[in-house]
């Protein structure tokens, strides 16, 4: 993805005491997608990896919110 780790405070901000509706997952991957700067080389793009990242962004907390009903 990148050469170091990057922290989405954007996205912790969105969801701090938040019901993560469908509105707030979607905005959450759009935003993890905005932040990251990923690199591009042989393997994947940059327009992809950050693609990605709002999707496994969004995943990740679909399912924190399931397991934690």
């Amino acid at each position: 993805m990148s050469a170091t780790p990057t922290r989405l405070r954007t996205v912790e901000d969105l969801i701090t005491g938040r019901r993560l509706d469908t509105d707030t997952l979607e905005r959450a991957g759009e935003l993890a997608t905005k932040a990251v700067k990923p690199l591009d080389d042989f393997r994947a793009s940059a327009e992809y990896r950050a693609h990605i990242t709002g999707v496994v962004v969004r995943r990740a907390l679909e399912r924190a919110a399931a397991e934690a009903r």
